[in-house]
């Protein structure tokens, strides 16, 4: 009786040293990786500018507690004039023909605390109706009668070194004033920033807003 042989060939078992590559499930992991690095980072910044908000209101807080004083005729809404306050230093012309006006203890307090901060939105209620800036020069740079354009140039001292100073040593304000007379003179309110390094002037009309400001970052300019 013949032999038959089997005609199943023999199966080969499965290569267990070389098992196949998921790649779809790699990539699916490295975006999962990707996603939540993104949540985290986003969470962080809002983090971040949670506290810049919160540091920023406690200095706009502090800002209308100054602007709110009792009996203080410089805030805003109501702007000392000259003559209006009797028996108020430093509002007072010194003898009939000095007719200009002059910042109280109060208002110079106020603008310290605006530079200091750069919250400049309360300045808008010391201007006139139309601005004139002066970039460390005795020529006007521009015009302007937007006040929020007005107040916003004061991002030119974004950099100043704080506390600002606006009760200048004489000297000081005689050495400005030898090349930009007008801009330090009467009815003026000038300051530097901590280093000297940054130097501003308002200049007020008689209603006690101001019509020019003078904003300079060298001071070699006043050699």
């Amino acid at each position: 009786m013949a032999t038959t042989s089997s005609n199943n060939a023999p199966t080969t078992p499965p290569n267990k040293n070389n098992p196949k590559v998921n790649y779809r499930l790699i990539s699916q992991l490295v975006l999962v990786v990707i996603a939540t690095g993104a949540l985290v980072c986003l969470a962080w910044q809002n983090q971040q500018l949670n506290q810049q908000n919160q540091q920023l209101n406690t200095e706009i807080t502090e800002l209308r507690k100054i602007a709110k004083k009792p009996n203080n005729p410089t805030t805003p809404n109501n702007t000392q004039q000259p003559g209006n306050t009797p028996n108020q230093p430093g509002t007072q012309p010194d003898h009939p023909g000095d007719d200009f006006f002059k910042p109280s203890n109060d208002l110079i307090d106020n603008f310290t605390a605006i530079l200091n901060t750069l919250n400049t939105q309360p300045l808008e209620g010391y201007l006139a109706n139309e601005v004139k800036l002066f970039y460390a020069s005795n020529t006007p740079a521009t015009t302007l009668t937007n006040k929020a354009r007005i107040t916003k140039s004061l991002e030119y001292f974004s950099d100043a070194k704080i506390p600002w100073n606006f009760r200048l040593p004489s000297d000081h304000l005689a050495h400005y004033q030898k090349k930009f007379d007008k801009l330090f003179g009467k009815g003026c309110l000038a300051g530097a920033s901590a280093d000297v390094g940054h130097v501003v002037s308002f200049c007020f009309n008689k209603e006690g807003k101001i019509h020019s400001i003078f904003l300079c970052r060298d001071p070699r300019v006043f050699n």
